[in-house]
């Protein structure tokens, strides 16, 4: 016997009537309908940004504008993504103007294994006597590496490091060829760390050191390898703003990654990923990079099952919301090092139009209050 829960508690009328129309285009669902006991509420705001940076500062700007109302606290709002690495600019920009968030269900984007990894290598070729980046890099025990630590500030390239870890007693020949391998890496990065381009000195790092067949062993290979994709579009966007080298970069990934809420009991902004969302509601909810590619996923869209799932998942993320949904997408991504043009996501046209409010200026402050 199916029981069908028909009222909808947590929605005001248009965000349920809204989801219901989607949820319809799956074919393997319990037919059922849903009625808000709530208000009809606001309609669906829905903003195109010109790419992922502008759509995080809209973001964080309509957080801060409705925060100085004083009728929202931090924890009333959430950002939900179809993808992990949709996290990195939003983390950004809500660190650059002090708003308090956490990460729920996973890690900070500069926490993340891979991204640690990528930042170890670049902050050993600029200090090859960082005895952290180099042990991690190297994958040394504590024990050998104990041994050699003493003596890095001996080793400046290749050749040093032959002469003086050969004369280390109790070295296995596979832990010396790593370290002279790490050291041949910096002596072929080094004459260009000075140039005023980040990116292709990053790209070359991950090139040189063989790191992505490295991660091709790892159980979280693609969800790893499109982390690996979005630092480097994080290089060409520091390349295109700010110009500098490689040791300002390291400058300035370092105030994103000491910079971290983790609190629990803090008042702070949730950000998620769809599928940690579920069994949450939030007063405000903010769907972003609603695109194709990233939702139906690029993975799913042959497979009717699997496009079926991906709309499942969006209506869970549009259904969190309880007084105000905003959907956005953006104008154009860079992906693969090559800026495209994206399509908003198939999704949006099975919500009718009367739901959806099109906002076209930054500030979308034409609610009644």
């Amino acid at each position: 016997r199916v029981i069908k829960l028909k009222n909808n508690y947590r929605s005001t009328q248009i965000i349920t009537e809204a989801s219901k129309f989607l949820i319809k285009n799956n074919r393997k669902r319990i037919d059922k309908d849903l009625v808000s006991v709530g208000k009809e509420g606001d309609p669906i705001m829905l903003f195109q940004a010109k790419d992922a940076q502008d759509e995080a500062d809209f973001v964080a700007e309509e957080i801060e504008n409705m925060i100085k109302d004083k009728e929202y606290v931090y924890k009333d709002f959430a950002v939900l993504y179809r993808t992990n690495f949709q996290s990195r600019a939003f983390e950004e920009a809500f660190l650059r103007r002090g708003l308090p968030f956490k990460i729920i269900g996973g890690i900070g984007f500069y926490r993340r294994k891979e991204i640690k990894d990528i930042l170890s290598y670049l902050r050993f070729i600029v200090n090859p006597s960082d005895a952290i980046s180099l042990q991690r890099i190297t994958n040394i025990s504590d024990t050998t590496f104990s041994k050699i630590a003493p003596y890095l500030t001996e080793i400046s390239d290749a050749e040093d490091c032959k002469s003086v870890i050969n004369n280390i007693k109790g070295i296995a020949k596979v832990t010396k060829n790593k370290l002279i391998k790490v050291f041949e890496l910096r002596k072929s990065i080094l004459p260009h760390i000075e140039e005023k381009r980040v990116y292709p000195i990053v790209g070359r790092v991950i090139r040189e050191s063989g790191y992505i067949d490295i991660l091709k062993k790892d159980d979280m290979y693609e969800t790893r390898l499109e982390n690996v994709e979005e630092f480097l579009r994080a290089c060409q966007e520091f390349d295109k703003k700010e110009q500098g080298d490689l040791f300002l970069f390291l400058e300035e990934i370092s105030l994103y990654t000491d910079l971290d809420v983790t609190n629990p009991d803090e008042d702070v902004v949730p950000i998620m990923t769809f599928h940690s969302s579920k069994g949450l509601e939030f007063r405000v909810v903010f769907i972003v990079g609603v695109e194709e590619g990233l939702i139906p996923h690029a993975r799913s869209i042959e497979s009717i099952e699997e496009l079926e799932e991906e709309r499942r998942l969006f209506y869970v993320a549009m259904t969190r919301a309880q007084e105000l949904l905003y959907i956005t997408y953006a104008f154009r991504r860079n992906i693969y090092g090559n800026t495209l043009f994206t399509q908003r996501s198939r999704f949006l046209d099975e919500i009718p139009k009367r739901y959806i409010k099109n906002i076209t200026e930054r500030d979308s402050k034409f609610i009644d209050k």
